[in-house]
């Protein structure tokens, strides 16, 4: 008997990665201000430009996981594919910074949320660059008129 081609099955694998991915945000996100402190002790005071980089970084690759997925169930072109990940990674981390409202010690930061933005529009310009390199990689050098 053949394997039909389910597509909720493999929009369901699609989205794996980005799921993992949010799991990992919400763990780090549940644990405790006093935990962090207790490392950061270990390692000295963070700068606020880690806090930065690391917002802005994680969410670009929510970013960039998100479209990925859109980009092969609504055509890599398709202004969705482009939108509809920048708006579940600006939401996910609107949800991250009410969810860490409620942990012990830390709260929601507007601007974080401002932070994860600009790292999901560099992890989905990321993704489309590296589309458009290897596109070109694939049509060969183009020959320039003489």
């Amino acid at each position: 008997m053949p394997v039909r081609n389910n597509t909720h099955t493999t929009l369901a694998i699609y989205w794996l990665p980005a799921v993992v991915w949010a799991v990992v945000i919400s763990a780090v996100s549940h644990i405790p201000a006093p935990e962090l402190e207790k490392a950061a002790d270990a390692v000295g005071p963070v700068p606020i430009a880690l806090d930065i980089a690391y917002h802005v970084s994680v969410f670009g690759v929510m970013g960039a996981l998100a479209h990925w997925v859109a980009s092969r169930h609504l055509g890599s072109h398709a202004k969705w594919s482009y939108f509809a990940p920048l708006a579940f990674a600006i939401g996910y981390g609107v949800i991250d910074e009410f969810h860490q409202s409620f942990v012990a010690g830390r709260s929601a930061a507007a601007e974080d949320v401002g932070y994860d933005s600009i790292g999901a529009v560099i992890g989905i310009a990321a993704i489309i660059a590296v589309r458009f390199a290897l596109s070109r990689t694939k049509r060969g050098p183009t020959t320039g008129r003489s």
